[in-house]
């Protein structure tokens, strides 16, 4: 769905995702009567590529903090006939309450309106006053009793808030796959570092890659690779973690996307 008086928008339709290979990772993934969690949903680029893959049999749950965008998903998902994409207006964070959030004026982009912006950009956001949910509790009023199965957190810089406010049994060997941004500039307006994100996923339980976005001149092609203890994080702007649980009752699918690492 594209909206022309959206740059970004318009961008994406022109020039395609920049996240196929993470979208193709989710759809074998997940399985008909699976839930996925889009965490700063954005445009809804990964809500609306799992909920047309496959077609009404996947619920998902998108949440973002900026309420324009919000009307935005919501009125792609009533054009595009999903009626299985719950969108909701709400920043994610560690505890429930309010937040400061600058969210993106008229015109410019809205790919990194998050708590913190960089001083170089401020001119571009305006200073908003949002509601803020943990995953726990929004897990807990729209998907009590459904198995989550996948989850991605995309929320510039404050991935380690998100993942302190979700539900522990995500993070155990047979809990969700996840897609989590490690953009060390962003975490660390917010006072964090990537090991803040990625030591949610403790090797036991956990098979931990990274893949590296838009990786600086002279490094190779971009391909997941195993994470390492003293990863540097220095080859790209910014990274994908993939964190696939690693208990039993996820072989069949470890072994479905396995040829996505090789």
């Amino acid at each position: 769905m594209c909206f022309p008086d959206w740059p970004d928008s318009v961008w994406q339709y022109l020039h395609g995702s920049d996240d196929r290979w993470e979208i193709a990772l989710l759809r074998s993934w997940l399985e008909p009567g699976d839930v996925f969690v889009d965490a700063g949903a954005n445009m809804g680029l990964y809500a609306h590529a799992v909920a047309s893959h496959f077609g009404g049999d996947v619920r998902v749950l998108a949440l973002e903090a900026s309420p324009a965008l919000v009307e935005r998903l919501h009125e792609s998902a009533r054009l595009l006939g999903e009626r299985e994409i719950s969108a909701i207006p709400v920043a994610v964070g560690a505890e429930e309450g309010q937040v400061t959030f600058y969210l993106a004026r008229a015109g410019a982009t809205t790919v990194s309106q998050s708590m913190r912006v960089d001083a170089t950009e401020a001119a571009d956001y305006v200073e908003h006053l949002l509601p803020m949910r943990t995953l726990a509790a929004l897990a807990g009023e729209h998907l009590a009793g459904r198995s989550i199965a996948a989850v991605k957190v995309d929320v510039e810089g404050a991935e380690p808030l998100a993942l302190r406010g979700a539900p522990r049994h995500w993070f155990s060997s047979d809990g969700a796959a996840w897609v989590v941004e490690i953009n060390p500039s962003a975490l660390a307006r917010m006072g964090f570092r990537p090991e803040d994100v990625f030591t949610h996923f403790p090797g036991g339980s956990f098979e931990q890659w990274i893949l590296p976005k838009y990786p600086k001149i002279g490094q190779p092609p971009p391909r997941p690779r195993r994470l390492k203890t003293d990863e540097r994080f220095d080859d790209a702007p910014f990274y994908n973690l993939i964190a696939l649980p690693a208990g039993r009752a996820a072989d069949a699918r470890r072994t479905r996307v396995r040829r996505f690492f090789t």
